[in-house]
């Protein structure tokens, strides 16, 4: 008798634990639910930002592109114009084409860039006709005003040296080309300030940055990789995996601050943009994990930290291991912190002191 009024308690007690746990749960999974649809409606009507969302690559776009490309050798051009668009004219090109994402493809004033698995081929804009084929580098495709820019983007080689070629856009012959020695294989050309900014890292460990003239003299190597680039005036600000730099037209620095970090994109990835009154934000974080992001305001006249502050990852759930993205926006006087990962977080931050003032996960 007794070895049964134990076992009923045991089984009560079962039953009560497993009851506790069943309303628990229902609890938190409504309270979750209300407030993620609180917090979601604050960040659509006050801090949401489509343009940025595309941009920070948040969210994909689904307009269409101007080049539509197959690996067959189909090449579509259209003419994009806001939501619409209408296929200017349609090319087989009947060979195989590497690859047909945006850094494989270029448009120049009067020309459409394809690259080949063996060269580079150029299409008059108004007719889609073959206006010339070029052997030689094609990786990272840059039009340039009359010139057409690419790197050699063998990586096999460890030991080979890389080039960047200018060719001329009207016949598609070598107007320049480079050596940029064995640094690795280039990871994308930007042209600033009068300059092709060549920007590469070596094993993924080492970053480098080249900035080569438009006629393709070396001005500047500098041993890191570069994430973002700012102009102020005459002057350039830019931001890699070691620092954020303030640099005149002629390359003469001016101020620089290190944050430290110093593992390249794509384990490591800043920004940098304005705020008022001579006042920038640079803001970094690894879209690749888990990651918090890193805050600054800085002085952009003399490079003097205003302050700094982070915004801590969410460390739970499907965020646990996640790529995310980040984009930064100022509302009057406040930033809103956006990271999309498996989850979003907004952060409310005070433009002035950096304080949080708020925090909203969903």
């Amino acid at each position: 008798m007794l070895l049964k009024t134990e076992s009923s308690l045991v089984n009560l007690a079962i039953f009560v634990f497993l009851l506790i746990c069943l309303l628990a749960t229902v609890y938190t999974q409504n309270f979750n639910k209300t407030t993620n649809i609180k917090n979601w409606k604050i960040y659509k009507e006050k801090y949401a930002d489509r343009k940025l969302e595309i941009s920070s690559g948040m969210v994909r776009s689904h307009a269409i592109k101007p080049i539509s490309i197959t690996k067959k050798g189909k090449v579509e051009f259209n003419k994009v114009d806001g939501k619409t668009f209408k296929v200017v004219w349609k090319r087989n090109l009947n060979e195989s084409i590497s690859i047909s994402d945006s850094s494989r493809w270029a448009i120049g004033n009067n020309e459409v860039y394809i690259t080949k698995y063996k060269g580079l081929i150029a299409l008059d804009k108004k007719s889609g006709k073959t206006l010339w084929q070029s052997d030689g580098p094609t990786w990272r495709l840059l039009a340039i005003e009359n010139l057409i820019i690419a790197c050699d983007g063998d990586s096999r080689d460890k030991d080979k040296a890389r080039f960047v070629v200018a060719r001329k856009a009207i016949n598609g012959e070598i107007a320049w080309k480079t050596e940029i020695s064995q640094d690795g294989t280039p990871t994308k050309i930007i042209f600033n300030s009068g300059y092709n900014w060549v920007i590469g890292t070596k094993d993924m460990v080492e970053g480098y940055t080249y900035l080569i003239t438009p006629k393709g003299k070396i001005l500047k190597k500098y041993k890191e990789y570069v994430t973002d680039i700012f102009n102020k005036g005459n002057d350039i600000i830019f931001v890699s995996n070691i620092r954020i730099a303030k640099i005149d037209k002629d390359t003469n620095l001016i101020w620089e601050v290190s944050h430290g970090t110093k593992t390249p994109f794509p384990f490591n990835n800043a920004r940098i943009m304005d705020a008022k009154n001579d006042n920038l934000l640079m803001y970094f974080y690894s879209p690749l994990s888990p990651s918090s992001v890193s805050v600054w305001k800085i002085n952009s006249q003399k490079g003097e930290l205003k302050w700094k502050t982070v915004c801590p990852s969410i460390a739970y759930g499907p965020n646990s291991k996640y790529r995310h993205n980040v984009y930064l926006k100022i509302v009057k006087e406040e930033i809103a912190v956006v990271s999309k990962g498996g989850w979003y977080f907004l952060e409310i931050l005070s433009l002035k002191t950096g304080v949080k003032k708020n925090r909203y996960e969903f």
